[in-house]
């Protein structure tokens, strides 16, 4: 989503390949473009079936840190933006 959690222009921050549904973990990475923000979501986006999963149902941080970004779900897991 964007900074505010809208999807009305989505961005690809990963793929998964044909065959590999139901794998739990993949990698996504978050643009350096993407801005400061306290709002962002993820969903799933199946392009084949035209169909978007509900989002994570919890905001995403994406904030500063030195000269790259951190991406954090208030949990115990945080992700730089790379």
């Amino acid at each position: 989503s964007d900074a505010s959690g809208s999807f009305n222009s989505p961005t690809t921050i990963g793929t998964i390949p044909v065959g590999e549904a139901g794998v739990k973990n993949h990698t996504a990475n978050v643009p350096s473009s993407t801005a400061v923000g306290t709002a962002y979501r993820i969903r799933i986006y199946n392009s084949s079936k035209d169909f978007a999963s509900e989002d994570n149902g919890a905001d995403i941080e994406i904030i500063n840190k030195g000269p790259d970004k951190v991406l954090t779900n208030n949990s115990s897991s945080s992700f730089e933006r790379r």
